[in-house]
């Protein structure tokens, strides 16, 4: 199964990790206290190493998209550049758009207010938006909901994960943008 698991993880495939990672939960939850304890302080200490590891990334992506478009710049000259940016201004207009048109949807749904779910969601949105990772904003997102949403630690914790490793909102933005931009 952990090899399946792993093929499924590395070729994208997400209904069969979230399937096992569900029934691991189960087993985990039906082990005797003891082994159940040990599992959870494992699994808890590996998800804060985890988000140090992702903060750190984050923190050093602006070099790391440089050192990928610099070659692009230097060999494609302004024309690249005007391309490149014109697809930024595109996707980054069409973004905000899209989010602009959530937040009321949202407010309605979850009878949250929007400027309590901007506090909360704006920094983890604004790392998605700068990085294009969902992933990437999963540590700010947790911090946001449980600190500025007041939502419990046991909800953030399942929640959040699901929705950044199987919702993708980038792509309805996305894909018809890359499209015209092609």
């Amino acid at each position: 199964a952990a090899t399946a698991t792993g093929a499924a993880a590395a070729n994208g495939a997400m209904l069969p990790l979230v399937l096992f990672t569900v029934l691991l939960a189960i087993a985990i939850a039906r082990s005797p206290a003891a082994s159940r304890a040990a599992l959870l302080g494992f699994f808890r200490a590996l998800s804060d190493a985890m988000l140090m590891l992702v903060h750190w990334i984050v923190l050093l992506a602006p070099i790391g998209v440089f050192g990928l478009m610099l070659p692009l710049g230097a060999h494609g000259g302004v024309g690249h550049a005007g391309a490149v940016g014109f697809y930024i201004a595109a996707y980054s207009i069409g973004s905000v758009l899209f989010v602009l048109l959530l937040y009321p949807a949202l407010a309605l749904v979850a009878r949250t207010p929007m400027p309590a779910f901007a506090r909360g969601a704006l920094p983890g949105q604004l790392i998605a938006f700068s990085s294009s990772s969902s992933i990437a904003s999963l540590p700010a997102l947790v911090e946001g909901a449980e600190q500025e949403l007041g939502l419990p630690a046991n909800v953030t914790g399942f929640v959040l994960p699901l929705a950044v490793s199987t919702l993708k909102f980038a792509g309805p933005v996305a894909w018809p943008i890359g499209a015209m931009f092609v």
